[in-house]
């Protein structure tokens, strides 16, 4: 069997199971994946496809004649990437995976070799959702995207019991921190410690059947997937790539922003060129408002929409499994 390195972020590498479970776990019957932190000083072997795992190509790779590259971009990091930057990318010499549309879409525009894909976890995998014993929404408050007021008017028009609440912020969002006390409205706080143990907060996630998508943007969106898969309601933000696997008042609720899209994106990429510094703290702020459809919200039959999530996630688990060897021929055969 061919072995390859996939060049990555260290997060990725140590931390987080993202990159296992869209490409390492699911090509191993057909190659051998090591994802590997990237360095310039690290030992590069042309001879083989080089995959790069959201880390952008680098320059210097960029430029060698001699290399294949596969690159797996992520849209909450590619959407800052110019039209004019994804043209300078040697058409001959890089291949993109898309697992978002707006990604396939801006390599295409770019003329390059592009193939789209959609994961899906399998839902045989996760225990399905209790509805039983009253509602509970679980919230990581890991960008600041909902407010503690928003927070409060929400469990009030879902009726929630019990919410599951981690207020450990991503590093770059401690300014959208805040803590919550053991009620809000009639609903029990249960606030996470950021030293649970691993199995405890599983077993906590698991009580879930409404869960609050904590991002504005995803690369794919595993925790929200994984959420789907169970059957619980998700609600999420309009924004790639929640509302790819979403669909509005069917399988799972989305909540429209205030700015456009494409406004929103001219908006931060001229922020990002400017004012970098400023990015972490202002991409919410059009983000989730009190201005919301309260009385749909509050009318939705939130079973029905775990239960369709979990069916819509089970046929797109098939179809990626379906997608595979696709994949795995787009990765090795130049």
């Amino acid at each position: 069997m061919r072995k390859l390195r996939a060049y990555c972020l260290p997060w990725h590498a140590h931390s987080s199971p993202a990159f296992n479970d869209i490409l390492v776990a699911p090509l191993r019957p057909w190659v051998d994946l090591e994802l590997t932190v990237w360095s310039k000083s690290a030992p590069v072997d042309f001879a083989e496809p080089l995959v790069f795992c959201q880390v952008q190509p680098p320059p210097e790779i960029l430029a060698e004649p001699r290399a294949r590259i596969v690159w797996l971009p992520m849209w909450d990091d590619a959407r800052h990437y110019s039209p004019g930057w994804w043209r300078t990318l040697p058409r001959d010499r890089v291949r993109v995976a898309a697992f978002a549309r707006p990604v396939a879409q801006a390599a295409a525009r770019a003329g390059l070799p592009m193939l789209p894909l959609r994961f899906h976890k399998n839902p045989a995998e996760f225990p399905e959702a209790n509805w039983r014993n009253g509602r509970v929404l679980f919230y990581w408050n890991r960008t600041g995207l909902a407010t503690r007021e928003f927070l409060e008017r929400l469990c009030e028009e879902l009726r929630v019991d019990h919410l599951i609440f981690r207020a450990a912020t991503d590093p770059d969002f401690a300014g959208g921190a805040y803590e919550l006390p053991g009620h809000l409205r009639h609903a029990q706080v249960t606030n996470l410690s950021p030293f649970l143990p691993k199995s405890d907060y599983g077993a906590l996630l698991r009580q879930a059947n409404l869960y609050l998508a904590p991002r504005l943007y995803e690369g794919v969106g595993l925790t929200f997937l994984e959420a789907m898969c169970s059957g619980c309601a998700v609600l999420a933000h309009d924004t790639p790539t929640m509302n790819e696997y979403i669909a509005h008042g069917r399988n799972g609720w989305l909540f429209p922003s205030i700015c456009p899209a494409p406004w929103r994106e001219r908006w931060q990429r001229g922020l990002r060129r400017r004012w970098p510094a400023l990015v972490p703290a202002l991409q919410h702020a059009t983000a989730l408002g009190l201005r919301q459809d309260w009385k749909s919200l509050h009318q939705a039959d939130w079973p029905a929409l775990g239960r369709a999530a979990r069916q819509d996630q089970a046929i797109g688990h098939q179809a990626w499994l379906g997608q595979l060897p696709n994949f795995a021929r787009f990765m090795l055969e130049w």
